[in-house]
């Protein structure tokens, strides 16, 4: 009967398995430095320099997660053109 600690329980369950799927945000900043140097800091759906800031780290597969392997950094730009020709927005 307590609505603040089934709320505080909610939202630590939410919060964990957004974890689970994307990890933690320090690990994706991480991830995103590692695929910067990788690709020399280009994007690699049109090939032109990243921003600093804004860009997407792109799964090859959704449910093969947010690894080096299954990752692509692009522009936020490239992100949106390829989900619109997905059919996704």
């Amino acid at each position: 009967g307590d609505h603040e600690l089934l709320f505080a329980y909610r939202r630590k369950i939410a919060k964990q398995l957004t974890y689970d799927e994307r990890n933690t945000p320090n690990a994706r900043r991480k991830l995103k430095n590692q695929k910067r140097l990788e690709q020399l800091g280009l994007c690699v759906v049109c090939g032109k320099p990243l921003p600093q800031k804004y860009t997407v780290l792109d799964r090859l597969t959704a449910m093969g997660g947010y690894t080096k392997e299954n990752t692509r950094l692009i522009h936020q730009e490239c992100d949106i053109a390829l989900q619109e020709a997905k059919g996704y927005t």
